[in-house]
């Protein structure tokens, strides 16, 4: 009984991951909830945008639902640049980074990567080459109360 109860808490821990921006305070939570990708947001621990869907579907395939959370990888980005034409031209750009692995039913991959810093979230999809993409199905579920 114990050891299948480690196994199903191992299983759904692997189904979940978190990133911050570099000073905490701005946080990206992916999970897969009932097969589908999902993303959720807070500041300072208040909800910004709730459980809203990843994914895509393409020609190649559904990557928006029947899917598995398979892997994840973390990454530090501490960047300098300058940039000639702005009123601060030095740039110092510092952003924790978190690539998801999701693979659907047919068993194909994509990566989901996820780039917090203290201010902005960015994310971008990650696949081989399947084909050509057809449809997003990304979508933004906004709290119906915001307070930041």
């Amino acid at each position: 009984m114990t050891w299948l109860l480690a196994i199903t808490t191992m299983s759904a821990f692997a189904q979940q991951a978190t990133v911050t921006g570099p000073d905490s305070f701005l946080r990206v939570n992916v999970s897969v909830k009932q097969g589908i990708p999902v993303y959720s947001v807070t500041y300072k621990d208040k909800t910004i945008l709730e459980d809203s869907p990843l994914g895509f579907i393409a020609n190649v395939g559904d990557f928006s639902r029947d899917m598995t959370f398979t892997g994840q990888k973390e990454n530090k980005i501490d960047k300098t640049y300058t940039q000639d034409r702005i009123k601060q031209s030095q740039i110092h750009y510092q952003a924790n980074e978190l690539t998801c692995t999701f693979t659907n039913k047919e068993k194909k991959n994509i990566n989901i990567i996820f780039r917090v810093s203290n201010n902005d979230i960015a994310f971008r999809y990650e696949m081989p080459k399947y084909g050509d993409t057809a449809v997003s199905y990304t979508h933004l579920t906004l709290p119906t109360k915001l307070e930041v």
